[in-house]
């Protein structure tokens, strides 16, 4: 409940602190939350430099203006849209991006722990002794430890909540903190749950920039778990920029490719399952699919959406023939 929460005991009378021409990052449809013996703020941000847009909480409350058009937190000052308790309940929530694919998009692993850290916050109470101290120790040091360490407590933490009543989301988010470059077992788990909170996105909200970026992150994680992949030592230990970097590679050069690959998934999910398709369609979905890594994808989503048996299984081996797997 938010209603007791008082933010006239945080009220600054005056201008806008800051250089009004200025490029602030803005909350939109926000709220007030309690925040251990303070308060913060929970809502969708747009434009934030070290954050991808979607919703999250911010750091402390330090002060927010008489209007309500402005908030300063511990790190970070806001330009305030929309509060949340100004619009009608009936209204029809945007896709909001999950946790998961938040972390996935962050630049870095410290970037990352921020990310994770606020969606822990509101389960904090379902972390044991130790868990707890390993989430204060990332929290705090996230930027000063070895990442090697912050890799260990974050694999700690997430031994103790994985078979809890963490929400499985929150769960995944600090396996996904804890994977190791040099080790594909553990960024198997990652690459798993990141391909399917990303179907389940991406049936609602469809093709745009973020959809894109998504796609060439879980690349960038499947070749990290690839099962004929060698371990990679001496390589880049943080997963997330090694993730990046992988996703990112293009065999043909071509931005482009992307979003034309994106149109091709788009329009076989508006034909239909496989199982209603001929060998002959599928086979030019293949043809036309412009980098072999896409047309794998391609092949994933085929197989999730049919069961292998009869025209499916014949459209699939199809397929196969097609691109030589």
């Amino acid at each position: 409940m938010t209603d007791d929460i008082d933010l006239d005991t945080l009220q600054r009378p005056g201008p806008f602190p800051a250089d009004p021409h200025g490029d602030y990052p803005t909350l939109h449809d926000w709220k007030p939350l309690r925040f251990g013996s303070g308060m913060c703020l929970t809502g969708y941000v747009r434009g934030h430099s070290r954050l991808p847009d979607g919703p999250i909480q911010t750091s402390a409350l330090r002060e927010i203006a008489c209007d309500r058009s402005w908030c300063r937190t511990l790190n970070t000052l806001y330009l305030l849209g929309e509060q949340a308790a100004g619009k009608a309940a009936a209204d029809e929530p945007l896709p909001q991006l999950p946790l998961l694919l938040r972390v996935l998009l962050a630049e870095d692993w410290v970037s990352a722990c921020k990310i994770v850290h606020d969606g822990t916050i509101p389960y904090r109470s379902l972390l044991d002794l130790q868990a707890n101290s390993d989430f204060t120790e990332i929290w705090i040091n996230a930027d000063a430890m070895p990442l090697s360490e912050g890799q260990r407590r974050a694999a700690a933490v997430h031994s103790r909540v994985a078979d809890g009543e963490m929400p499985n989301t929150v769960v995944d988010a600090w396996q996904a903190l804890a994977a190791e470059t040099s080790s594909p077992d553990t960024c198997r788990l990652t690459a798993m749950a990141g391909s399917a909170a990303y179907d389940r996105w991406y049936a609602r909200a469809g093709e745009d920039k973020t959809a894109q970026m998504l796609r060439r992150r879980l690349a960038g994680w499947r070749e990290l778990a690839g099962d004929d992949r060698r371990p990679l030592n001496g390589a880049e230990p943080d997963q997330f920029k090694l993730a990046k970097a992988l996703g990112d590679e293009d065999p043909d050069g071509d931005e482009e490719s992307v979003e034309h690959d994106g149109r091709i998934l788009d329009k076989l999910r508006k034909i239909g399952p496989a199982v209603q398709m001929r060998p002959e369609t599928l086979a030019w979905f293949a043809a036309s699919v412009s980098t072999r890594r896409m047309a794998v994808e391609l092949v994933i989503r085929v197989s999730r959406m049919t069961l292998v048996t009869g025209k499916g299984a014949e459209a699939l081996a199809a397929f196969g023939r097609q691109n030589g797997f």
